[in-house]
């Protein structure tokens, strides 16, 4: 099981609008799909670094295959690798929740749940 909080828009105070829960901790998919999972998530500025980012990488990459060969990329290009989706997949879901939060979304609450689905659906059934 995995907690996820709950956030929902300010106006709305209900319980029955639109809520998006946001999970806590690594974020996996973040980390394999860095640009394209910050896009996704209208993470636009984020999204557009992840891609430079990864962009540099992949150069990087080849250069390194052409002029060093094999050595020289397992022991610079992996680790380096490694290393932007390890960071990126441990803050994803902060950098999308302090993006929810500057849309004027409100944290109403945490759930312990199977998935966003689960979660969403125990929040929305919990007693006010």
């Amino acid at each position: 099981m995995a907690f996820y909080v709950i956030y929902e828009k300010e106006e709305d105070t209900s319980g029955g609008g639109a809520a998006i829960a946001v999970s806590c901790g690594f974020n996996v998919w973040a980390a394999l799909f860095r640009g394209f999972w910050a896009l996704y998530h209208r993470l636009w500025g984020m999204g557009i670094a992840l891609i430079a980012i990864d962009s540099c990488l992949n150069s990087l990459t080849f250069w390194l295959l052409w002029n060093e060969g094999i050595a020289a990329f397992l022991w610079v290009d992996v680790p380096l690798t490694l290393a932007v989706m390890i960071l990126v997949g441990g803050f994803a879901n902060g950098w999308r929740a302090q993006i929810l939060i500057q849309k004027g979304w409100q944290a109403r609450g945490a759930q312990e749940a199977l998935s966003v689905r689960h979660a969403l659906m125990r929040f929305r059934e919990k007693p006010s």
